[in-house]
């Protein structure tokens, strides 16, 4: 059984439920950081958490890896009971809170994986065999010598995940880890993600970039305000901020115009939004669940053509992406 007492999925590695976490005194500074949150993660599968600012995403994962007990619910890994015995969830899993700080500068790679597996309590038959298995992981071998102080920010970060791998953990953790890295060295975590995923771990993920989560992610939970108000794939998400399909184009400056009419003619069946981009208009349509979509473009063709514009060449129309559904959702979740 599962945390709640009922069936649970034999590939289910990481389970909560119903978690609340509340901080401060009752009745005086009280501030409840999770309400209720449940959420399973399975073996080789990743799991997304998004929300805005402030929605518990840090709060949750720090409750999962055992760091922050629970005001009320409970917590499994890996068949554990993480509120009862956290010192054995943890050894379980691994978490990667990312940054800069966490390994000693002047040490070599290997020496602070090497320190960290003794932290572990892995034995000498073990210790050098994971440390390597780690850093060949994440592709670490080639630096293993050089001190940790004068690693690169993309470095950093895959040597915080190896350090979460020295154990073989069964779940991994991830709370933004690709946050201020270069698009080449964000591309690569997103590999290793993969590949770990791949290899049968279960990842529970954080991250403020939607195309990463639209492109890792197998389920998607939304918080807001410490709940969970979705979950599911990026076209249920879609379906829950009430859009299926946008359109998007760029428009002439002078044409700025086009938005507003759009706006009236539109109401009710989708809602236009309109940004400057590199001197045009970039314009949004997100179409209603319940509308037509083509019955929508052909009133955009008319007002176009009534002011003399030709149909813009890169006008498409498409299903709705995670961010535009998130961006559709926004306001409905915060605080």
């Amino acid at each position: 059984t599962d945390v709640t007492g009922s069936a649970m999925r034999d590939d289910v590695v990481l389970a909560c439920s119903h978690l609340r976490r509340v901080f401060g005194r009752a009745g005086r500074d009280e501030f409840i950081a999770i309400e209720d949150v449940s959420l399973e993660v399975g073996a080789g599968r990743v799991h997304a958490l998004l929300g805005p600012n402030g929605a518990g995403k840090t709060t949750t994962v720090r409750m999962c890896a055992a760091l922050l007990s629970p005001t009320s619910g409970a917590v499994r890994v890996d068949g554990v009971d993480a509120v009862r015995h956290p010192e054995r969830a943890r050894a379980r899993l691994g978490l990667v809170l990312g940054g800069e700080l966490g390994f000693y500068p002047r040490a070599s790679t290997r020496d602070n994986l090497l320190f960290f597996a003794d932290l572990q309590g892995l034995d000498g038959a073990h210790r050098h065999a994971a440390v390597d298995g780690a850093l060949e992981r994440v592709g670490l071998t080639d630096v293993a010598a050089r001190r940790a102080g004068r690693l690169s920010r993309g470095m950093h970060q895959r040597l915080h995940v190896a350090r979460a791998l020295l154990g073989s953990p069964a779940v991994l953790l991830l709370d933004e880890p690709t946050a201020g890295l270069d698009p080449d060295m964000a591309l690569r975590m997103r590999d290793l993600v993969r590949d770990l995923a791949a290899q049968g771990t279960a990842v529970l993920l954080t991250s403020h970039s939607m195309p990463e989560i639209e492109e890792l992610a197998d389920v998607i939970s939304v918080i807001g305000a410490g709940r969970i108000v979705t979950r599911g794939s990026v076209g249920d998400i879609a379906a829950y901020a009430g859009i299926t399909t946008t359109t998007t184009l760029t428009l002439p400056a002078r044409h700025s115009e086009v938005t507003g009419l759009l706006q009236r003619r539109l109401a009710g069946e989708a809602v236009v939004g309109q940004r400057p981009s590199s001197g045009r208009w970039a314009v949004t349509v997100y179409w209603m669940a319940d509308a037509s979509p083509d019955a929508g473009l052909a009133t955009l063709h008319e007002i176009l053509s009534d002011r003399g514009a030709a149909a813009p060449a890169d006008m498409v129309t498409r299903p709705a992406s995670l961010e535009e559904a998130y961006l559709a959702l926004a306001d409905r979740i915060a605080r």
